[in-house]
Parts: C-alpha cells; structure tokens; sequence
C-alpha cells in the first residue's frame, strides 16, 4: 500500500532534506532567475548584464525563519536563489492563509511594490537563500531593458490571473481538486526552472502547509491525498509527490497552465 500524507509528512518534517554537495552561489549557476527568464525570450548580453545586477548580494535562511512581516518596510525585493519559502496572512480567527509559495528563479514583492509596507509575512520552508535588491534596481531595468522590463512586468502581473484561478478553485471545488490543483501549479511552475517534463514533484511543504495553502484542514488534506493515491491519480514517498494521471488531474480541478508561456508580441 503507498503511503498516505500522514506518512508522507512525518518523513518529510522529521528528517532534514540532504545538504548538496557544494551548495550553488550566485556565480556558480548563472542564477535560477536567468534560467527562468531564458525560456521565455533570447536574452541579449544587456539584459543578461541587467539581471546580473541585481543578484550581487546573497543572504541565507533558514527553515520556519520569518524574513519579513506585515507593516515592515517595504524597501528590498528578493530573488530566490535556493530553497523553498511562502508568503501567509493571518486571519481574523487566527488561521494562517498561505497566498503563495515561491522556489529558485522567483521574485518576492511584486504585489508590495507600490506601498510602503508589507502585507504578508515571508517564511521559510526549507534553509536557502536569497538575492536582496532595491525597488531602484527595476528602475535601472525600465531604463535601460525595455523588453526586459516588459517580461518582468508580465510575470508579476500573470500572478493575478494565477489568483483568480486559485479562487475558483479553492473556495468551490471538492478537497480533492483543492490539492490536485496545488499539485498541478508546483509542477507547472518548477518546470520553468528546470525545463524538465518528469512529473515527479520535490515536496517540502508539511500537512500544515498544505492545508493552509488551499483553505483545508489537516485532516482533509491527509484524506484527499489518500483517495487521489487509491485513484491511482498520484503517488507519494518521502519528499515526493509523482502525477500519474495527468489528464485526470487537469479535469478534476479545470487547471490551466499559465506559466507555460508569455505572449511577447507586445515587447518594446
């Protein structure tokens, strides 16, 4: 019998993810950001110099760390060099929302950038790091990238039509769809990183996590993962989830993929 959530998490919340080998630094993989932006338009040696720009610095965190909070100063964005974290809200009862969840090659503040504060915290779920930049550093890109800029700017705004999807889903679909489509999004969206088909999904959220990212509980999420594996729609192991069905997913939840591509034909 494969293991149900319950298992799943107990491994993966007990026993710390394997260290790499050497872990990657800003220099040594060209940045997750410009292999990121690389699928989606032919760099010139401007744009790839911009992008360079803003990753001169690197910062380390580490997992459950809390690297900013509501009210705080908005005065840096991040660029997620290694690891996995998510930005959450509190509710007024006290239940955390998670409004999303960001892995190498993301930018965290877009939604912020024209306000003063934070609206979210920022958490970590695994140890990583991260690329501080200014607001101004996307100055110099408007500047001095214009296409560059436009693909940026389409990216941050592509993250409200993925919002409006989530909505949908979460607030009246069954649990069972609220995780396949969580499933879904992580794998669509870590294939912009990686360019990888496989639909084997890295899992390092915990049930907790799990639950507060689609609006279920904890028992819920352990149950809709249970019956997606008796379906024979998924499968999980340790830090693992594969898609083995990936036209039934899709059909469960209606999901569609918009991080497969960005239409350019607008580009200065």
């Amino acid at each position: 019998m494969s293991p149900t959530l319950s298992d799943f998490e107990a491994r993966a919340t007990r026993d710390p993810a394997p260290a790499p080998a050497k872990r990657p630094s800003v220099a040594d993989n060209q940045s997750c950001l410009v292999a990121k932006v690389s699928q989606l338009i032919d760099m010139s040696d401007l744009e790839l110099s911009a992008l360079s720009q803003l990753q001169t610095e690197e910062r380390s965190f580490a997992r459950d760390e809390v690297l900013f909070s509501v009210g705080d100063h908005h005065q840096d964005l991040y660029i997620v060099q290694e690891g996995w974290l998510f930005n959450a809200i509190d509710a007024p009862d006290g239940r955390r929302q998670i409004v999303n969840i960001y892995h190498p090659g993301d930018i965290i503040g877009f939604p912020d950038i024209a306000l003063s504060t934070r609206t979210t915290d920022l958490v970590g779920v695994t140890a990583g790091s991260i690329c501080p930049f200014p607001k101004s550093g996307l100055g110099t890109i408007f500047r001095e990238a214009p296409r560059l800029a436009a693909l940026l700017l389409s990216i941050a705004l592509r993250e409200e039509t993925v919002l409006i999807d989530r909505l949908r889903v979460f607030s009246r679909s069954s649990a069972q769809a609220r995780v396949a489509y969580l499933f879904l999004e992580l794998n669509a969206r870590l294939r912009c990183t990686t360019g990888s088909d496989d639909n084997t999904l890295y899992m390092p959220l915990n049930q907790h996590e799990i639950g507060d990212s689609v609006g279920l509980t904890n028992v819920s999420v352990s149950r809709a993962v249970t019956a997606l594996e008796e379906r024979g729609l998924i499968a999980t192991a340790s830090r693992e989830v594969r898609l083995l069905d990936m036209k039934a997913l899709i059909e469960m939840c209606d999901f569609e993929d918009r991080y497969a591509q960005v239409v350019t034909d607008w580009f200065p």
